[in-house]
């Protein structure tokens, strides 16, 4: 842990703050296996490894992902733990994207596609 000067996504505050190294491999690894559990959850099917899953920090949210997202299937786990947002492609049950949200703090971006995949079209 060391301290860092963090600021918000538009730069006028800043302030002091610890940060804390994360080791990205395994955090994408246990996001991976997070929304393969929530798949099948949700679907009762399991998610094929057909697509490697591209995992994407988010430091906000913006109205474009509110936009995109906003007629997406939603479900919580341990309100508000984890709430997250999903669609699958009509066309490739293997096909998905997810928005997470752990904690009221940190949010993924998820997607398991080809990659050159047009998820506001397909989704």
């Amino acid at each position: 842990m060391r301290r860092v000067v963090a600021q918000n996504p538009s730069g006028n505050v800043r302030q002091s703050a610890f940060a804390v190294p994360i080791n990205k491999q395994a955090h994408d690894t246990v996001v991976e296996r997070t929304v393969r559990g929530l798949y099948f959850h949700e679907t009762g099917r399991v998610l094929g490894s057909r697509y490697t899953p591209d995992v994407q920090w988010l430091y906000a949210l913006d109205d474009d992902l509110f936009g995109i997202t906003k007629d997406w299937a939603t479900g919580t786990i341990g309100n508000p733990a984890l709430v997250y947002k999903y669609a699958i492609s009509k066309d490739d049950a293997n096909a998905t994207v997810w928005i997470l949200q752990f904690f009221e703090k940190t949010w993924e971006l998820v997607l398991f596609g080809p990659e050159e995949w047009d998820v506001e079209h397909q989704a």
